[in-house]
């Protein structure tokens, strides 16, 4: 096996002994199974896990199915690299052990709950039969895909393909839902409708935003509407845009507004407005005040 011993010793303090040995990592061989390239073509994972040899191997085989694989040993590291990303392109996927998960639910419900039903949670041989109160509790958050090591290609390309994808209840809900955005500067406009678009909702972005009778008969489950340096402007379209929280369910109205002065804010409600998101919009903070107000 070949190898080194070494030993230092001083007299009053003791020895220290050192063992060098030449281990060298087995190759990972990509999983047989035949994977779309749409299927995980450059989403972005978060592997989290505390053991080193565990965090070599699975982003090896997460690499071979064509992810990009961010890694985090430490729960603070974790939650540091969520809350950058959430600012731009936010994570797709977590892949994570499972006590590790247990100690960082709490945190992650507040910071990401989005991620948890796109969540792999790696059972450990040694945690199998403590697992079972651990499981639970992940599952009452929205967990639901398990795998048990040790983990084969081919298993893990599978739960991958289920977790990575929306679930039917999601898409069936998007489906159905049209959301108004009505922005007064033409690349925010831009931007906003692509986070929208992301999320897989249905946008309606009227090029004239001084005018949206047009979409009166549209069924309309969600207002976003600009009151930024036009804001004057806005609150005439609100005359407009009130017909639609006649209906037997009222539609929100979610005003994105380019300052946090409370004055304005009140204004903003007192003319209508259900909520408030700050600019620059974050996609977590829209997501969630979507999911807040479309029920899902």
């Amino acid at each position: 096996m070949g190898g080194t011993i070494s030993v230092e010793s001083e007299v009053g303090r003791g020895s220290s002994f050192t063992l060098q040995l030449p281990f060298e990592y087995n190759k990972i061989q990509a999983p047989s199974f035949a994977i779309p390239p749409t299927e995980l073509q450059q989403k972005q994972i978060l592997l989290l896990d505390d053991r080193f040899t565990a965090v070599k191997l699975y982003g090896d085989m997460l690499r071979h199915l064509n992810s990009q694989v961010v890694v985090a040993v430490r729960l603070d590291s974790a939650i540091a690299l969520i809350e950058k990303q959430l600012h731009s392109t936010p994570y797709n996927m977590l892949f994570i052990t499972l006590p590790l998960l247990y100690d960082f639910l709490p945190q992650l419900q507040q910071i990401y709950p989005a991620i948890l039903p796109h969540t792999v949670v790696v059972i450990r041989a040694t945690d199998f039969k403590a697992a079972a109160p651990q499981i639970a509790a992940c599952r009452n958050s929205g967990v639901r895909h398990f795998i048990i090591e040790p983990i084969k290609g081919n298993e893990l390309a599978e739960t991958l393909k289920i977790a990575i994808r929306p679930t039917d209840k999601d898409d069936a809900n998007k489906a159905n839902k049209k959301i108004l955005l009505i922005e007064n500067h033409a690349i925010q406009r831009n931007i906003t409708r692509a986070m929208l678009e992301k999320m897989s909702y249905d946008v309606l972005c009227p090029a004239d935003y001084t005018d949206v009778t047009a979409y009166s008969d549209k069924p309309i489950s969600l207002v976003l509407i600009d009151f930024g340096t036009a804001a004057a402007n806005n609150y005439q379209l609100l005359s407009q845009l009130r017909q639609y929280s006649q209906q037997d369910v009222p539609v929100p109205l979610i005003a994105l507004g380019s300052t946090n002065e409370p004055t304005t804010q009140q204004q903003a409600t007192e003319n209508g407005i259900s909520d408030w998101l700050s600019k620059p919009l974050k996609a977590l903070e829209l997501q969630t005040l979507l999911k807040k107000y479309l029920k899902e």
